[in-house]
């Protein structure tokens, strides 16, 4: 089960089913993904982010679900809404990274790495992503030769 119990996760059901608008949705549907239960906790999210659309943990949950399913393409909204409301999710923006690079958008994803690293100065992933790709953003501002 990674590392969740039966007793926690059936603790957040009991929560969800007292009290449906509870933000304890996020950690069930991680609970879900973790176990591979993509579609039921695609769903817990959906229906707690009905409730609390501005929820970052729940839009980051959802994110992560959609990325699993490789739907990166609806998973990059969620976490610029993410990043636009908490600017400083050290996660939203890794996880944003990932999509870019999924969708060979290398140049998204140093922009995405820079933004990083103003919460993270220190993350040597994202110091090794930029000193090997930084010459994206010289060639994505050059013109193109007329020919």
């Amino acid at each position: 089960m990674s590392g969740y119990d039966a007793k926690k996760i059936e603790e957040y059901q009991l929560i969800l089913l007292k009290d449906p608008k509870s933000k304890v949705f996020a950690a069930l549907s991680e609970a879900y993904r973790k176990m591979g239960l993509l579609e039921e906790a695609l769903e817990t999210c959906q229906k707690g982010l009905t409730h609390h659309p501005e929820y970052v943990s729940g839009l980051v949950a959802q994110a992560k679900i959609l990325f699993e399913m490789k739907l990166y393409d609806e998973t990059i909204p969620l976490l610029d809404k993410a990043l636009s409301l908490r600017q400083e999710n050290i996660l939203a923006y890794r996880l944003l990274v990932h999509c870019y690079l999924k969708k060979k958008n290398h140049l998204k994803a140093l922009l995405c790495y820079k933004k990083l690293l103003v919460f993270s100065p220190n993350d040597e992933k994202a110091i090794e992503f930029i000193q090997k790709w930084e010459f994206l953003e010289t060639l994505a501002f050059t013109e193109e030769p007329d020919f």
